[in-house]
């Protein structure tokens, strides 16, 4: 799918959307058997005062959350108020990472700057073009609320949609061997028309693209 933002191992740090990043001192942490990646996002994970890991985390499916907690590696989706779409799996190319093919995170940084932006990917499916996100938090490092960032989304047609000004808002609740979250944005099309997406995820946390 249409991805906006930088390529891999670049930041998004010339984005015209304002906002500050709230930070929490604390990230979420899962533990336990893997699972299919498929479940609904339902799992609530506990917090403990630690940063984001700088790590990729497990494969496929990931691991299910204390308490019984879902298995990481899904979405969900609703637009201009409609139904809520599952997006259980990775998107087409998103990815280096073969060992994912569930909804998956990953936090990237610049080799120069060492700054950070974390990506949230979901797709109906791993076919090219198929419905899904990719969300862009600039500066983001860990749990907290982010307020720049780029949305790329294709639609249920297969049309693609996103501005590097668009709304954006990402409020991260948990960064462990899953990344757990919401998102409220909006995306637009070169002809101002508009989609309001809001949504959340309790993805896979996979390999990271960190300088050392």
């Amino acid at each position: 799918m249409l991805r906006l933002g930088p390529l891999v191992l670049l930041p998004l740090l010339t984005l015209a959307c304002g906002g500050n990043v709230v930070a929490s001192n604390s990230s979420g942490t899962t533990s336990g058997s893997g699972g299919s990646g498929t479940s609904g996002v339902t799992a609530s994970s506990s917090a403990s005062s630690s940063s984001a890991s700088t790590t990729g985390a497990g494969g496929q499916g990931g691991s299910a959350g204390s308490g019984g907690s879902a298995a990481c590696g899904t979405m969900e989706l609703t637009e201009d108020n409609g139904p809520p779409r599952h997006l259980p799996a990775n998107c087409a190319g998103d990815t280096t990472d073969a060992s994912y093919t569930t909804a998956i995170g990953y936090y990237v940084g610049n080799p120069i700057q060492h700054a950070e932006y974390l990506d949230v990917v979901g797709c109906v499916s791993d076919a090219a073009g198929a419905e899904g996100i990719t969300l862009s938090a600039s500066g983001a490092s860990g749990p907290g609320t982010y307020t720049m960032g780029t949305t790329a989304f294709t639609d249920a047609q297969g049309k693609s949609w996103g501005t590097m000004t668009d709304p954006f808002e990402m409020v991260v609740t948990a960064s462990g061997t899953s990344i757990d979250g919401t998102f409220s944005v909006t995306v637009t099309d070169a002809a101002s028309a508009s989609h309001k997406l809001v949504g959340q995820f309790h993805v896979c946390h996979g390999s990271d693209f960190l300088p050392p």
